[in-house]
C-alpha cells in the first residue's frame, strides 16, 4: 500500500512539473483514513519531491484523495462498468440501471483528453473573449430592438481592416447543422487583414473554449491549436450577440446553419461526455414530464406546486397529497399501509382519508391548495404528510 501511493504521488508530481504547477512539500500533509481497527494508528511514510510529507491523524482541510488505479492503464469503476453483465441484478431506479437501461455501455465514446492542449504559462495571449456587449445584458431584460441597437454599436466599433466572421448553428431532429457567413468584399479588399473578430449568439460555446484548460474533446482541441497557430500573427476576437434581432449577419449564418441541417452527411458513430449528458438529461426531462398513471394523481405535469407562493415544505406537502406518496407510506408484503390518522384514531392515513377527514376534496388540492395547507396545520396533521 505505501509503495503504491508513493508510487502515484511520484506520477502526480510528473504531472505537476509538466504543467509547471507547484506544490511545496512543507505545506502538505497526509493522512490515512479506513474502519479497520489494526490499522487506525498506521502512518504510512509518503514522499514528495524526497521530502517525507507531515502526518496529520485529523487534518482540518482535505485536498484530495488519491487512487493509484488512477495512473495505471484502466480505472477500477470503467473496468467494472465494461465488463457488467445483463446477468447481475441492479437495484432498480438506480444511476447504474438507468445508464443500462440507456445502453450507455455499449455506445461508443469519444476519448477525452485528460491533460490540456495548451501550456497554462503561454496560454492564447492574443485570443480576447466578449461574452457583453458595452454593458452586461441578457435577453430577457431587453426588447429586441434595444438589443439590436446594442449589437450594432458594438459591431460598428470593430475597426475597419478587421475580417468580421458570422457564425451559427441549428438543430433538426436528430441532425445538426453549422453555418459560416463572411463577405465576400473584406476577404478580396483585405490581403493583409488586422484582427479576426468571430461573432456567435451562442454564449456557451464562447465560454466552453474560454475555459479552455478543462477542455478535452477532439474538436475543441483542434479549434484551439488553430488559435494558437493564428494568434503568432493576428489578435483574435469572439464576440457575442443576441439572436434573432435582425442582425444581416447573423440572420445570413443562421440561414446557412438551417440549410445545412437538410444536408445528409456522413457523420463519426462517436459522441462526447458532454454530448451523452445532454441525451441524457433530454431523456430525464421527458420521463419527469409524463404524470403518474394511477386513479388519484389529476396534475396535468409534474412539478406545479413549485409555483406555490408558499415555503417548501407546504409545497412538499402538497405534492405528495397528490402523489400519494405520503410520509406515512410503507409497503407491507406488497401492500401500501400508512399510519392511523391522529385526528379520527380510526382509519389509516391514506392521502384521500386525509383529505375525507378534514372535510376536503382532491379537486381542492389544485383549486385551493393553500386553504388545504391551513386545514393541515390547524389539525396538527403536516407530520403525516
Amino acid at each position: 500500500m505505501e509503495r503504491n501511493l508513493n508510487n502515484a504521488l511520484s506520477s502526480f508530481s510528473d504531472y505537476a512539473l509538466e504543467f509547471r504547477l507547484c506544490f511545496n512539500p512543507t505545506k502538505s500533509i497526509a493522512t490515512f483514513f479506513t474502519t479497520n481497527k489494526r490499522l487506525y494508528s498506521y502512518q504510512p511514510t509518503l514522499k514528495m519531491d524526497n521530502k517525507n510529507l507531515a502526518y496529520e491523524k485529523h487534518p482540518k482541510y482535505l485536498g484530495y484523495v488519491l487512487d493509484p488505479e488512477c495512473y495505471r492503464h484502466h480505472n477500477k469503476t470503467s473496468l467494472y462498468f465494461n465488463n457488467w453483465h445483463n446477468n447481475r441484478r441492479l437495484k432498480r431506479n438506480s444511476p447504474f440501471s438507468y445508464a443500462d437501461h440507456l445502453q450507455l455501455p455499449l455506445s461508443h465514446i469519444e476519448p477525452h483528453s485528460l491533460k490540456s492542449c495548451l501550456s497554462p504559462s503561454e496560454g492564447l495571449p492574443r485570443v480576447h473573449f466578449h461574452f457583453n456587449m458595452f454593458a452586461p445584458v441578457t435577453k430577457q431584460d431587453l426588447i429586441p430592438a434595444h438589443l439590436r441597437q446594442l449589437a450594432l454599436e458594438s459591431i460598428n466599433e470593430i475597426l475597419c481592416d478587421a475580417i468580421k466572421i458570422y457564425t451559427d448553428g441549428s438543430r433538426l431532429d436528430d441532425r445538426a447543422g453549422s453555418g459560416i457567413y463572411i463577405e465576400n468584399s473584406a476577404i478580396i479588399n483585405e490581403s493583409d487583414y488586422g484582427e479576426l473578430w468571430i461573432l456567435s449568439d451562442s454564449r456557451s460555446s464562447l465560454q466552453h473554449l474560454h475555459n479552455w484548460t478543462q477542455v478535452g474533446d477532439k474538436t475543441s482541441i483542434s479549434i484551439l491549436h488553430n488559435l494558437k497557430l493564428i494568434s503568432k500573427h493576428h489578435d483574435v476576437h469572439f464576440q457575442w450577440i443576441p439572436s434573432h434581432v435582425d442582425i444581416f449577419g447573423n440572420e445570413q449564418a443562421d440561414r446557412l446553419a438551417r440549410e445545412g441541417c437538410s444536408l445528409l452527411t456522413t457523420s463519426s458513430p462517436a459522441i462526447t461526455y458532454s454530448e451523452h449528458q445532454s441525451k441524457i438529461n433530454r431523456q430525464i426531462s421527458k420521463e419527469w414530464n409524463i404524470p403518474p398513471s394511477h386513479h388519484w394523481y389529476a396534475a396535468r405535469e409534474p412539478g406545479s406546486f413549485l409555483d406555490l407562493n408558499c415555503d417548501r415544505a407546504s409545497k412538499t406537502a402538497i405534492s405528495r397529497l397528490a402523489s400519494g406518496h405520503t410520509k406515512c407510506l410503507s409497503f407491507f408484503e406488497g401492500r401500501k399501509t400508512f399510519k392511523f390518522c391522529s385526528k379520527c384514531k380510526v382509519q389509516q392515513a391514506s392521502a384521500e382519508h386525509i383529505l375525507d377527514c378534514l372535510g376536503l376534496s382532491r379537486e381542492d388540492l389544485y383549486d385551493s391548495p393553500l386553504l388545504v395547507i391551513d386545514f393541515l396545520r390547524v389539525n396538527n396533521l403536516m407530520d403525516l404528510v
